[in-house]
């Protein structure tokens, strides 16, 4: 799993084969996989595309649909659920069981059974 770096342009890699760029977008660092050869032509055509998607990261073009335009395939982030997203969901599904037995109930629910964290 050796990574060749030396004589490349920045941001772009050779690891076992296939050629990888490297970039931020907004303060989230990215990483593609490009289907280009390891070759000096491939090196590049990728070094190009990099330049491009830094440049209309730099001007604000480069949104979601951009991004699916220049990485056909790729996984973004609105296509799965974030940790924070499901954390919100469990946090609702307490406070509607809160909602749902009374103050009562779950203050009974909370003394049978010792808890670290009593988030009811």
């Amino acid at each position: 799993m050796a990574r060749n770096t030396v004589g490349l342009p920045p941001g772009v890699e050779v690891r076992n084969g296939p050629i990888r760029i490297r970039f931020t977008q907004g303060k989230q660092r990215c990483s593609e996989t490009l289907p280009y050869p390891a070759t000096q032509a491939g090196i590049q055509t990728a070094s190009r595309l990099r330049d491009q998607v830094v440049n209309l990261n730099k001007l604000g073009l480069l949104d979601e649909a951009k991004y699916v335009e220049l990485f056909p395939g790729a996984k973004t982030s609105s296509t799965g659920t974030t940790f924070g997203e499901y954390a919100q969901i469990w946090l609702d599904s307490k406070r509607l069981l809160v909602l749902s037995l009374g103050n009562e109930q779950v203050e009974h629910r909370r003394n049978q059974r010792p808890c670290f964290f009593n988030l009811v």
